[in-house]
């Protein structure tokens, strides 16, 4: 990686990751919920959310769920069937929609996790950093890091792990700040899983 004044920089096709770990999960597991804690620098509007897991067989379900800021409430939960999901031994990724677009503040903590909904194992894959400086030389940037909880308790936040899953951008706020009328939100001519740090 390139290392300036600025901080780590991306280099397309190549990754900072020290590590990639599978996490073997379920309900009963500590921890029983997985993934980002996420914050965006403007407003945006969400069409749904991208994970990558796999369930391993049939009958172990799962949920994807995206948290408000006080990580309690749900904005959003998409219940997943095993059974006609993926239950070849390999993580495939998988694009959520959700009902309508979700409004997001800007520079407000929002939580997408996944979470087994029995007491038998699925998979997720984490992506372990050298630092919580080298964020800066991927999507998101700083603004994206690994969270976890057991039983509906405290979060818990590691910036140096990230989970392979993330939001899909649909719109983004322009403040009437910037010049001329407020637009509340400007379609993304391409929606995407990320938003590239600037």
């Amino acid at each position: 990686m390139k290392y300036n004044s600025i901080g780590y920089v991306p280099v397309l096709g190549a990754y900072p990751y020290t590590a990639l770990t599978s996490q073997n999960f379920h309900q009963d597991s500590s921890p029983d919920e997985r993934g980002n804690i996420i914050r965006f620098p403007f407003g945006v509007q969400v069409s749904g959310g991208w994970i990558a897991v796999n369930p391993l067989a049939a009958a172990r379900d799962f949920s994807a769920i995206l948290y408000d800021a006080d990580g309690s409430t749900i904005l959003s939960e998409t219940v997943i069937d095993a059974d006609t999901f993926q239950t070849a031994a390999a993580l495939r990724s998988a694009y959520l929609p959700f009902s309508s677009p979700i409004s997001l503040n800007a520079n407000t903590d929002y939580r997408w996790v996944i979470r087994p909904n029995t007491t038998l194992n699925n998979t997720v894959q984490d992506a372990d950093l050298p630092s919580a400086s080298h964020r800066t030389a991927l999507s998101w940037g700083e603004n994206c890091s690994h969270t976890e909880r057991t039983n509906a308790g405290a979060w818990t936040n590691t910036t140096t792990k990230r989970t392979f899953c993330g939001l899909v951008v649909s719109a983004v706020d322009i403040p009437s700040s910037v010049g001329g009328a407020a637009a509340p939100f400007i379609m993304c001519r391409n929606p995407g899983p990320f938003c590239e740090r600037s």
